[in-house]
């Protein structure tokens, strides 16, 4: 087939060889093409397939980018919210990574020790720590709102007789196995600060008395009662009426004395032969 001059022109302008490509005009023919800055999913680039027989193919940009995608995928993370969050972050030196009320952020070592409640815990060396003897200054032992509070917990016990109480009287007994009318005789002194918690009172009786209300308390330095019961009943003959107070919380001083106080009522029928008893919780 003869070549027209046409055709020679054009593969002389192109830098094409008689009709036969080479690596050398198809370098030419690429580099003089128009330039295209960014490509996309249609555009195709030439592949040579080596699977059959080196023949020219054409990859679409699209195929290219997700067989990339597949390939590289495997070697690296992928992009996910969560990565393109912390990329965004600008910690500070010593700043820590938190993911919090369901975001992630960075926090200080401040922060972070607040949110542990570590502000709460006392940096004692290990050598402190593991001592056989350790001194405990400004500190409290107890079992809640993260302090330990340290009580001594006592249990008093107090007994008295009264054989015939008069109504509408107030008996003292405390610090012998008597009652009175007044408090000097029954005074129960304290060496150190506690505070009382809880009382329970009975009464033992040879015969019951009317169904009028006792007031049972505990007077401290006899200016102040803190009750016990101010609706005891002795009522049960040949047996045992009680009352308490668990939620009591009397302050007492080093030197604070108390006397334990009934209140008779103006009965209808008087008991006899009483038999007093109030046992104390202290803690202190």
């Amino acid at each position: 087939m003869a070549i027209t001059s046409t055709e020679k022109d054009y593969k002389s302008e192109t830098g094409g060889g008689g009709g036969s490509e080479t690596t050398t005009t198809i370098g030419a023919l690429i580099n003089s093409a128009t330039t295209k800055a960014t490509p996309i999913d249609a555009d195709q680039i030439g592949l040579m397939d080596s699977a059959a027989s080196n023949i020219l193919k054409k990859l679409s940009w699209a195929n290219l980018k997700a067989t990339a995608k597949t390939y590289f995928d495997t070697l690296y993370q992928t992009l996910n919210a969560n990565l393109t969050t912390i990329s965004g972050l600008t910690p500070s030196n010593d700043d820590v990574l938190q993911r919090k009320a369901g975001a992630w952020i960075n926090r200080t070592l401040a922060q972070l020790k607040a949110d542990l409640i570590l502000n709460l815990v006392d940096n004692t060396s290990d050598a402190t720590k593991n001592a056989a003897f350790v001194t405990l200054t400004n500190k409290t032992i107890a079992e809640a709102n993260n302090t330990i509070t340290i009580k001594r917990s006592i249990m008093w016990f107090c007994g008295s007789i009264i054989t015939a109480p008069t109504d509408s009287t107030d008996y003292f007994f405390g610090n012998v196995g008597t009652t009175e009318t007044t408090y000097l005789g029954q005074r129960i002194y304290f060496p150190v600060a506690c505070t009382i918690k809880a009382a329970i009172f009975n009464a033992y009786k040879a015969v019951a008395a009317s169904n009028e209300n006792v007031g049972i308390y505990i007077r401290l330095n006899n200016t102040t009662d803190y009750t016990v019961s101010t609706t005891a009943q002795f009522v049960t003959g040949f047996g045992n009426d009680q009352v308490s107070n668990t939620s009591m919380s009397v302050p007492i001083a080093a030197g604070d004395y108390i006397n334990l106080k009934i209140s008779c009522p103006a009965w209808a029928t008087n008991p006899t032969n009483i038999r007093l008893s109030m046992c104390i919780s202290i803690e202190g």
